[in-house]
């Protein structure tokens, strides 16, 4: 019956990870929603993308002409509330994240999703009621990463209602879980607090209850680590923070790679930039091995510079093929 203490960030305004008006709180809404809302797939450590052998009994891509991937849903999925989880929800998150102006939110207002990317190259999504645990997705233009569509699953019984944008207002009554928690109750301004889902089908979460309190700074994150008044933080921590925190001790600190990278595009319409040469010059000049050691070497963290548009290092499928600019020339670059 053990509980934890979460530092979760800011408090949501606005609990719908996919709306683009909840950005702002992305990464307080990560942690819960994991919990919450379950995921097609979800990633390793390694960044390998594991099937959520709870959720489905399979997804299988069928078909590369078009591109048609199969999910078996499993027949025990029900959100607490009652209703089964069904074809239906692949249809809602489809059509309120796919950036289509022929589908509209609740009240005929625009779906403004967060990042519409897969599943604007969705053709249709389909099933029946005959057959209400098969959801066959058509892509209209293939796409390599749809392993990663229909994470963070949305109640479609729920948002069809409330409405995608802004209607997750409440978390004790909008946030209707199929996964391992449910939201027991909110103390707005100081903590929101998730329990066993008593309707969840899955292995049962292992603690009986998770309190994420709301830290509207570093600072009022760090005190309560300092305090041990939190069990758990996932801190942006500049390297001297990080370094704060592992003098302190008392407390396991890791510092880990996320799955984001900074990147460099070039605007070939601009004037500016039509050159070729000039581009080449551009990336000639960029010490990309010396940015990555600048910025992760602190953290004990392999420091290679992406060399993937699909893959990060250390995922199963990654090979380097940016290495046109390896090292920096910059004498060529003049």
């Amino acid at each position: 019956a053990a509980a934890a203490s979460y530092g979760l960030g800011p408090e949501p305004g606005n609990w719908n990870i996919h709306a683009r008006s909840a950005s702002p709180w992305y990464l307080s809404l990560q942690p819960v929603l994991a919990q919450i809302w379950p995921s097609a797939f979800y990633t390793e450590p390694d960044g390998a993308q594991v099937l959520d052998t709870s959720l489905l009994v399979s997804a299988t891509e069928v078909s590369s002409q078009p591109q048609t991937v199969v999910y078996q849903i499993n027949p025990r999925a029900v959100w607490s509330d009652g209703t089964p989880l069904t074809y239906a929800d692949f249809v809602y998150n489809w059509q309120a994240q796919s950036g289509q102006a022929r589908f509209t939110d609740a009240g005929g207002t625009p779906y403004k999703p967060v990042d519409p990317a897969g599943y604007d190259d969705i053709a249709e999504v389909t099933g029946s009621p005959a057959d209400p645990y098969t959801a066959t997705v058509t892509f209209s233009s293939p796409y390599a990463g749809w392993r990663s569509l229909f994470s963070y699953l949305m109640p479609a019984h729920i948002a069809g209602t409330v409405g995608f944008g802004s209607g997750f207002s409440d978390p004790v009554a909008d946030l209707v879980s199929a996964g391992p928690y449910l939201v027991a109750q909110v103390h707005p301004g100081y903590s929101l607090q998730l329990v066993r889902n008593a309707r969840y089908w899955g292995t049962p979460a292992n603690l009986a209850a998770i309190t994420y309190y709301f830290t509207s700074t570093l600072a009022e994150t760090l005190d309560a680590l300092f305090a041990h008044e939190l069990d758990v933080a996932t801190v942006p921590a500049a390297p001297a923070t990080y370094q704060l925190l592992q003098a302190a001790g008392g407390r396991s600190v890791r510092g880990m790679a996320s799955a984001a990278y900074e990147d460099l595009d070039f605007n070939q319409a601009s004037p500016l930039l039509s050159s070729p040469v000039l581009r080449q010059a551009i990336m000639m000049a960029l010490d990309r091995t010396t940015m990555a050691a600048d910025v992760l070497a602190p953290y004990g963290v392999s420091a290679a510079p992406v060399e993937n548009r699909l893959y990060l290092p250390g995922e199963a499928g990654y090979s380097a093929d940016g290495t046109g600019y390896d090292k920096a020339a910059p004498a060529a670059a003049l």
